[in-house]
């Protein structure tokens, strides 16, 4: 691909994705090579973008994977967890047991099939399912709970006695981490490319400390430098692992049989 050809790139547009953020921008500085730009959208809209050909290489939703077409996973990094992430919650007033309906957050895609995934299968519960769109967590009141994924996590999770973490539910049923999103690009990206890309995504990932005090502010969270910190370097797990891949694979396996 020559540098004429503009190459777009979709990242998720909240804090997990600062050490990703963080590489390419290096790599836009100092590999003059490639003419690259980025497009920021939350997950859903990043699914959205690939299948409609608006970006040529994306950190996309592992719950999107079955309906895409002409695609490779190219990276050896994800957006996974260990055990418990912190920003993908289902929040409610009652215990699950009580739950009688789940607000499906707009901007989500596999949190959304993960919570169904887990209520029929570990949960044992039968909910009503809504689609919503912005605002929709005021709604989450008495019986009513929501899935809420991102960064709006951050302060939302005070505000509710029953805070559920979803990758360390699936943690708990599976005995496997969690990988929330993976690099996928289109097949006509040239494999110098590739490689370049995960070069500057590993010097992203190895500098989050780095990373952090220069693009803090410009995320505007209610929360701490150090906080933040620890969420990056504790609760996220940028590794595309056999294990993340094992679960990934498992993952799938129980969307087959999701209505």
């Amino acid at each position: 691909m020559e540098k004429t050809n503009i190459i777009k790139i979709g990242l998720v547009s909240y804090l997990n994705t600062l050490p990703f953020v963080y590489g390419i921008r290096t790599m836009i500085e100092n590999q003059k090579q490639w003419n690259l730009k980025i497009i920021q959208a939350y997950p859903s809209e990043c699914t959205n973008l690939f299948r409609e050909n608006k970006i040529d290489i994306g950190i996309i939703p592992i719950g999107a994977l079955p309906n895409l077409k002409n695609y490779q996973i190219v990276s050896k990094f994800c957006l996974g967890t260990k055990q418990k992430v912190d920003s993908v919650l289902l929040l409610s007033h009652n215990p699950i047991k009580n739950i009688d309906t789940i607000l499906l957050d707009y901007q989500s895609e596999t949190s959304v099939l993960m919570a169904k995934i887990l209520a029929r299968y570990y949960w044992k519960i039968n909910p009503i399912w809504e689609n919503t769109t912005q605002g929709f967590e005021d709604k989450i009141k008495n019986n009513t709970a929501g899935i809420v994924i991102g960064d709006r996590t951050f302060t939302l999770k005070n505000k509710f006695e029953f805070t559920y973490d979803l990758a360390y539910e699936w943690f708990s049923f599976q005995k496997l981490p969690f990988v929330f999103a993976a690099w996928v690009a289109k097949p006509n990206l040239s494999k110098q490319f590739i490689n370049d890309f995960n070069l500057f995504l590993n010097i992203g990932v190895q500098q989050i400390p780095k990373a952090l005090k220069l693009f803090f502010n410009n995320y505007n969270l209610p929360i701490t430098q150090t906080d933040a910190l620890d969420y990056l370097t504790n609760k996220m797990n940028y590794n595309y692992t056999k294990e993340m891949q094992k679960s990934k694979d498992k993952f799938l396996s129980f969307l087959k049989n999701l209505e």
